[in-house]
């Protein structure tokens, strides 16, 4: 009888900790900025890399991984119009954050309504102009310096990420499963300081339709934090001598 206490004592402990509950949920087991270092600057066409380690005690190929550049908060994001044409799930990028980031696990300060109808109260905005980021915005940048890849996806190809990056790698091992973003600063994402790392996670099992298995979103620490300067001009441009109207010309002596 001591026994079975002891045991219904130690699930009441994993489920107050995630990791029991929902069988096939989730969780961010960390997340770092591993390059580049602290307090460095990132100009146009600089890479950028986010290393996040998700623990799934039942692990399935659906599994998935949003990642995005933020600031301040989860909700001042770097934004660009390099992917602003991409979506994930049939969603648009600024529809699924918030999805994540209204989930009811989250609810507290800052939200109106209550249960299933609580919303918070801040939208996502650009950290450099201040607007809101939405799909087909009639002003500022649309999209989200993010990127969505999926366990197993990422597993057959890196590059079939979708979003800002040169790549995502999937590494597994056991009960996690690392993701690696390989991202690169657009010429779009203008300058802002600041800069973290924002990761969430969603195990679905009906192809992403459904997000009732959407992780809280977790920040990197401010003591990682780096600057991107994206404008900047992207470097000189190439002239040719072939000659005629719009060449250079020269004179010998």
């Amino acid at each position: 009888m001591k026994g079975s206490k002891y045991l219904l004592l130690l699930a009441t402990f994993m489920v107050g900790f995630g990791l029991v509950g929902a069988a096939d949920a989730a969780t961010v087991k960390s997340i770092a900025v591993t390059s580049p270092d602290s307090g460095a600057i990132k100009g146009i066409d600089s890479t950028f890399v986010i290393t996040a380690k998700v623990l799934d005690l039942s692990p399935v190929d659906s599994l998935e991984v949003i990642m995005y550049l933020t600031t301040s908060s989860d909700s001042i994001v770097v934004a660009d119009t390099l992917s602003n044409t991409i979506e994930w799930g049939g969603l648009g990028q600024a529809s699924v954050v918030t999805i994540a980031r209204d989930r009811s696990l989250q609810i507290g300060a800052g939200y109106v309504g209550t249960g299933a109808n609580a919303k918070r109260t801040t939208k996502l905005t650009d950290a450099q102009s201040g607007l809101e980021i939405m799909k087909n915005a009639s002003a500022g940048h649309t999209s989200l310096v993010a990127v969505q890849q999926k366990r197993g996806r990422g597993k057959a190809s890196a590059a079939s990420a979708l979003g800002d990056a040169d790549s995502v790698t999937v590494a597994i091992s056991g009960d996690t499963t690392t993701f690696v973003w390989y991202g690169r600063v657009d010429g779009s994402a203008g300058t802002v300081s600041g800069v973290r790392a924002a990761v969430f996670a969603i195990d679905s099992r009906d192809g992403g339709t459904t997000f009732a298995d959407t992780s809280i979103v977790s920040v990197t620490a401010t003591s990682s934090q780096f600057s991107i300067d994206a404008d900047r001009p992207a470097g000189p441009i190439a002239l040719s001598t072939g000659g005629g109207t719009g060449y250079l010309s020269y004179v010998k002596f």
